[in-house]
């Protein structure tokens, strides 16, 4: 593995040698290893982004019940179509 490597936690490690590398570590040597191709890296990020907007929605339906609404409207269009919450564009919808 290349000198890059970083502890993310949970015994996992990163690292780039042209690919995403993770693996996962007893303390003595890899047992687990993922090399994420550039398409897959990317949906990943993609997805990350997609459980912090909902994680947000959800958080902000918490402080204002009447924007339930909103989130559960969020929760059943494709991410592709969330540009047309207001709730997660920074807009509070009332």
């Amino acid at each position: 593995m290349p000198d890059n490597k970083r502890y993310l936690g949970n015994g996992v490690y990163v690292s780039f040698d042209g690919m995403i590398c993770l693996t996962t570590e007893d303390g003595r040597k890899a047992t687990n290893t993922i090399y994420l191709e550039r398409e897959v890296w990317e949906q990943l990020v993609e997805y990350v982004k997609q459980v912090e907007r909902e994680q947000d929605a959800w958080r902000a339906a918490s402080l204002c019940p009447t924007t339930m609404n909103h989130v559960s409207s969020y929760m059943k269009v494709r991410s592709s179509d969330a540009n047309n919450c207001p709730l997660l564009q920074g807009r509070h919808p009332h």
